[in-house]
């Protein structure tokens, strides 16, 4: 144990002792390698931003995916089907995901167009008139008010996509021989996910502006201050390829955790920027050597915990915490490359340049 620690200790005091200049080739890679996935394959959008309708079966057995996908695309009019089947230690999961139906949207809008006419005598002979169409008993329907025919509407509207729905579960459930007692059911309309996706980024982008401006105030020196800032944009090109490698979406879920990996970066940067920049004791490349000892031992702990989450999330089936985990642990792998073999070259570049002009 005393050799491996003193080995470590041994790599930390010679990292930086020779051309620091190297190392740029590997956040540079990195870069590049991250780009190409992100934009080639890309990132699609989680059904809580994209909207449409997430049905989760859980079985015992084990089925294709890509069987599943075609009976869907013969059978109904479904459009971006996305099939995920999860194995778990308790039992498998199935995540069948897929935009909202045609004709469902063409009455949402229907809906829409008569709860905006300005005249209600001419919206409820509209709303008859569209009852009509799908065999609903006027009588039965008891409407007298403005407001009890527009909630008639709502009302047609949910029958048909709980229709819809069920007719779905039901044919899976009897070609693929699935539990349809169990069925966990997720639908967002693409208006609300709309208006998600714009919140969103404006959150994502105000956190990203935030985090500069502290930057900028607490350092007051250009090159220090690109550098974190170049070191946090990477590492959140890191989570995302990591999303892009495992078919993770960008959702309400992916999107928090990139700006907790984000806040991460930016803390262990500050702390080696800190040591560089503000302290006095040895000189700027045993200061950069020292916060590696600090810095690596933080990343490395939580790196450790986020396997544990990883492990047992995915034999679980607890989607929402390992896609958290995926996003953190690339994010971090990402972040050892960035902080070590980029920020903390730039920042020794800087200083000793600095002190050779004076």
């Amino acid at each position: 144990m005393q050799i491996s620690f003193g080995g470590m200790m041994s790599f930390y005091s010679k990292f930086y002792s020779g051309n620091y200049k190297k190392y740029f080739v590997a956040p540079a890679i990195v870069f590049i390698v991250c780009l190409v996935l992100i934009f080639s394959i890309g990132i699609k959008k989680g059904i809580d931003l994209s909207g449409g309708t997430q049905i989760t079966f859980h079985t015992q057995e084990i089925k294709d995916a890509e069987e599943i996908k075609s009976f869907l695309k013969m059978q109904f009019n479904l459009e971006e089907i996305s099939v995920t089947i999860s194995r778990g230690v308790v039992s498998n999961r199935i995540d069948i995901q897929y935009l909202q139906e045609k004709s469902l949207l063409a009455l949402k809008q229907k809906i829409s167009t008569i709860k905006e006419l300005g005249s209600q005598a001419t919206a409820i002979e509209q709303a008859k008139s569209l009852l009509l169409q799908y065999n609903y008993d006027l009588n039965q329907i008891n409407a007298k008010t403005y407001k009890d025919w527009m909630s008639a509407l709502d009302l047609l509207y949910n029958n048909e996509k709980n229709n819809s729905v069920r007719l779905v579960i039901d044919s899976l459930s009897s070609k693929f021989g699935l539990d349809n007692t169990k069925v966990e059911i997720k639908e967002i309309s693409p208006s609300l996910s709309e208006s998600f996706y714009r919140k969103a980024i404006w959150v994502g982008l105000i956190a990203i502006l935030g985090i500069i401006i502290v930057v900028f105030l607490a350092f007051k020196e250009f090159i220090p201050s690109i550098a974190i800032i170049s070191c946090g944009i990477l590492d959140i090109l890191g989570g995302m390829a990591g999303m892009v490698i495992l078919g993770i979406p960008l959702s309400l879920v992916t999107i928090p955790a990139l700006l907790m990996l984000l806040g991460y970066s930016i803390d262990t940067d500050i702390l080696l920027t800190t040591k560089i920049l503000n302290r006095i004791e040895g000189n700027p490349r045993e200061r950069a050597e020292d916060s590696m000892v600090t810095g690596i031992s933080m990343t490395t702990t939580t790196l450790g915990a986020l396997v544990v989450m990883l492990v047992f999330s995915h034999l679980y089936n607890v989607s929402v915490i390992f896609d958290i985990s995926v996003v953190l642990f690339f994010g971090l792998i990402v972040d050892l490359i960035g902080t070590w073999m980029m920020n903390a070259p730039i920042l020794l570049w800087y200083v000793e340049s600095k002190k050779k002009q004076e």
